[in-house]
């Protein structure tokens, strides 16, 4: 993890549901006013608290049903917070980030109303949304006074829009509608690639496992029967049918990842004497969802991230790019072409105006 908002944060030696988080000084909001600790006071009300006058009910199933084990905060002074979760969760630094800090003074300017807010929303990061039309684009421009001079943009301008089903994205592109796109299907990157479209692909730790029903009478309530549909998932098979947009997973995290561990059985069966019989079982799968969940739908296969960028010679740049419609409430920005910055937690397309 990469500080951001916060510069440190620990656990409490003498009680270890409660975190400690210090806060970056000399940051403002989108709308010119201080970042602190009473913004942050603010945000987790309007998330946590319905009883508070600034509760969203519309944003707080999105981070609750991610950051479920968050108990309690107080403010400890102007930069420094407690948070208390409701058991011990290791994990607590890496899901924080889905709780997205917003300018109280802005929300106030709205008429403390969340629908108004959402039109001209002031957070921290390094672009300023500067119009919103619903279903259609947001508009942001750059922001010269973001905390991280190192990663200020240096676009000028972009416009986002959605455009959630692949194809429509590689047509786009393919027609100079746009300049850069995200998950392009598996089976158009080769194309693509001889086309001389520019293909950015790594790995990062995004699983979505399987989650089995081990109640009642349910085939999975015999360890050995998870242990035997573990192995039967032909997991470099599945990469293959991706075209590489995934990797072979054995957990949650990568076996370099330093929370992997040594698992006692990640190789071999329990030691019982083999078996054969049949099980029926019904399974499920979301009804939506882009390339990127069905990588990962297997329960076995590990995201890669992608990108795809117009061919350097053959047109100049429209300012035009697209990204599928898929959650992230990080603030990490990605780079086109020399790493130029996009954010992880857009939902949309990308154009530039410089």
């Amino acid at each position: 993890m990469t500080p951001g908002l916060a510069t440190s944060w620990e656990v409490d030696e003498a009680d270890r549901t409660r975190w400690i988080f210090h806060l970056r000084k000399g940051v403002k909001f989108h709308d010119g006013t201080d970042f602190n600790a009473d913004a942050v006071v603010f945000t987790l009300g309007r998330i946590y608290d319905d009883k508070s006058p600034q509760f969203d009910a519309q944003a707080s199933p999105i981070v609750r049903s991610i950051v479920s084990m968050l108990k309690s905060w107080e403010k400890l002074d102007d930069y420094t917070i407690a948070i208390n979760t409701t058991v011990p969760f290791s994990h607590f630094p890496y899901l924080a980030p889905r709780i997205l800090i917003v300018s109280p003074t802005a929300w106030e300017k709205a008429g403390r109303n969340w629908t108004e807010f959402a039109k001209g929303p002031a957070g921290t990061g390094p672009f300023k949304i500067t119009k919103v039309t619903p279903r259609v684009s947001v508009e942001m421009a750059r922001n010269p006074d973001y905390w991280d001079k190192d990663r200020i943009p240096k676009l000028d301008r972009m416009i986002v829009m959605p455009m959630p089903e692949a194809n429509t994205r590689v047509a786009a592109l393919r027609a100079g509608q746009v300049d850069w796109i995200e998950v392009p299907p598996a089976d158009a990157i080769d194309s693509l690639k001889s086309a001389g479209f520019q293909i950015s692909l790594w790995p990062y730790p995004h699983t979505w496992p399987y989650v089995l029903n081990t109640t009642g009478n349910s085939p999975f309530r015999d360890k050995r029967v998870r242990q035997a549909a573990n192995y039967a998932i032909d997991r470099d098979g599945i990469v293959k049918l991706l075209n590489g947009t995934a990797e072979p997973a054995t957990g949650l995290y990568p076996e370099n990842h330093p929370v992997f561990g040594k698992p006692a059985n990640s190789r071999s069966s329990s030691g019982a004497r083999c078996w054969s019989r049949s099980v029926a079982c019904r399974m499920r799968r979301p009804a939506r969802g882009s390339m990127r969940s069905i990588a990962a739908s297997a329960t076995s296969t590990r995201h890669r991230s992608i990108d795809t960028t117009t061919p350097p010679v053959s047109r100049q740049p429209t300012g035009i790019g697209v990204i599928s419609a898929i959650p992230r409430s990080t603030n990490c920005w990605r780079r086109r072409r020399r790493r130029s910055s996009r954010p992880s937690g857009t939902t949309s397309s990308l154009r530039r105006m410089s």
